[in-house]
């Protein structure tokens, strides 16, 4: 667990994951038997999306010490995550079916479908939108099937910057305003500005069938997605407790996870530092269990332990961080001067869903406005 001297913040630690290790439990019920500050652990509770699975932990260890406020708070959030969790997977199930029916491959990934992967439970998670990849050329026709279903495009983008935005970018939102659905339509996992150059196209085609909810449905490899988790994770600087935890759980719900291959796929694109930070958080933070040979790659890179510990201090103060410290991160992922600069140079180049947007501005123009959109974002 992370060397902190904060009682709340170590006590959500121990509280955010589906199995309590015997001791933890102890000094879990232990903790509040001092100078607990039950304000500052709900908002460090909800701020990281993970009340579910704090309900649930401190349900099964000492629920009757708790104040009946701060266990009415907890009940209700629950209760109310676990119902909007149900009615977001009905949903995905439904829009997966139409999409079959049309002859589309769509994978959903996070939300209802990690869910249950992962924690074993639609309500253990916090999601609010759902996510689904599909291949780059069925992206019109996706779009049509969620307008004709009531959706409407969250990024209206120009038609003249549409090309450069599919090559760009990696993702567009369809809102359902009367029912407060978003769905967001992947065609990669991430933007290219991140530099996670993974070709999906052999991915296709070695799809695992599965089921969610009576519904048939698609995912990847158990090591594609663990890669694809700590891609997510670093994406946001790993800025919610809940992608560690997503990660964690991923390692405990997958024992014939083939460590040497995920490290392998990882490397073909350049990001096993990224694959590495993502683990190496899930161990420093919720004490998952490494192979020998993982924990050794994680501490020969002596780059990732000041990343790791500025994304625990993040985490325990809820700070944001700023332009260098943004930077410091992503180049941190790429070992090399020459992954560095590259990288560097797509960080600062690549123009943001609202610049896409823009009717008037010529792409040369977005392009040398995006450092300073960057300085002023993270100033």
């Amino acid at each position: 667990m992370a060397s902190v001297s904060d009682l709340e913040f170590e006590t959500l630690l121990r509280c955010s994951r589906v199995q309590l290790v015997p001791d933890e439990a102890s000094s879990i019920a232990s903790a509040f038997e001092n100078d607990f500050n039950f304000s500052r652990f709900l908002r460090l509770t909800e701020a990281h999306g993970v009340t579910p699975l704090v309900h649930r932990s401190l349900r099964s260890t000492c629920w009757d010490r708790l104040p009946a406020d701060v266990r009415a708070v907890l009940e209700k959030y629950a209760n109310a995550n676990t119902g909007r969790g149900l009615f977001l997977t009905a949903e995905l199930t439904r829009l997966l079916k139409l999409l079959d029916g049309a002859g589309i491959k769509a994978v959903p990934f996070k939300g209802p479908a990690l869910a249950m992967a992962a924690y074993g439970d639609i309500g253990l998670r916090e999601f609010s939108d759902l996510d689904l990849l599909v291949r780059i050329d069925d992206l019109e026709v996706v779009q049509r099937l969620l307008v004709s279903q009531g959706y409407k495009p969250r990024e209206n983008i120009a038609s003249a910057q549409r090309s450069r935005f599919l090559r760009q970018d990696c993702e567009q939102g369809f809102k359902k305003t009367a029912a407060g659905v978003l769905v967001e339509v992947h065609w990669r996992l991430a933007q290219r500005c991140f530099g996670f150059p993974l070709d999906l196209g052999t991915r296709w085609n070695n799809l695992v069938e599965s089921e969610l909810i009576g519904c048939r449905t698609w995912s990847f490899s158990t090591e594609d997605q663990l890669l694809f988790l700590c891609v997510h994770g670093a994406k946001h600087l790993w800025s919610s407790l809940k992608w560690i935890c997503d990660v964690a759980e991923w390692i405990r719900a997958s024992p014939g996870l083939d460590w040497q291959s995920a490290y392998r796929e990882a490397a073909a694109v350049g990001s096993e530092r990224t694959l590495l930070l993502g683990l190496g958080l899930a161990q420093l933070v919720l004490g998952a269990q490494l192979p020998a040979t993982v924990r050794q790659r994680i501490e020969r890179c002596s780059a990732l332990q000041p990343v790791m510990n500025g994304v625990v201090r993040r985490l325990r103060t809820l700070e944001s961080p700023g332009t260098f410290e943004v930077a410091r991160f992503h180049l941190a992922r790429k070992s090399g001067l020459g992954p560095k600069l590259r990288q560097a140079a797509l960080l600062a180049a690549s123009p943001t869903a609202t610049d896409w947007a823009s009717k008037s501005t010529p792409f040369p123009l977005l392009v040398l406005r995006r450092p300073f959109r960057l300085l002023w974002k993270y100033r």
